[in-house]
């Protein structure tokens, strides 16, 4: 069944979100992603310009609250994932200019903030995602 603007309720996609990172001791937000009543989120990333160094994903329970509970930011968390991450492209903590991917149990989320930081310079991160 579709919603209103065409999409079946079960998948919602979204695209080119773009922000810019920099070289810093604390990752930059990039995006903010609703994922109220969804169990899977993907997210393809675009890494331009310059490497990452780091990237954090986190959680929150409800609208009201931080994002207190950061859900991956090691490199284990990414190259032998265990719930919440289900499958990623590899570390992504070093994440070299290129295509790369993350898929997150979210379930019980209320939204995922994703940060990100460069190795010099400015990256651009183009980010596309698709909810379950």
């Amino acid at each position: 069944m579709a919603n209103s603007d065409g999409v079946h309720d079960h998948a919602v996609f979204k695209s080119k979100v773009v922000a810019s990172v920099v070289a810093a001791a604390v990752p930059n937000q990039i995006v903010v992603i609703d994922v109220r009543g969804r169990e899977t989120l993907f997210i393809d990333m675009t890494i331009g310009v310059e490497a990452l160094d780091a990237i954090q994903f986190s959680a929150r329970a409800h609208k009201d609250s931080g994002f207190d509970v950061v859900v991956a930011t090691a490199a284990a968390d990414f190259t032998t994932p265990n719930a919440p991450v289900n499958f990623a492209s590899g570390d992504l903590n070093v994440a070299a200019i290129g295509s790369h991917f993350v898929s997150l149990d979210v379930r019980g989320m209320a939204d995922v903030e994703v940060k990100a930081g460069s190795a010099a310079g400015t990256a651009t991160v183009q980010i596309d995602h698709g909810l379950r």
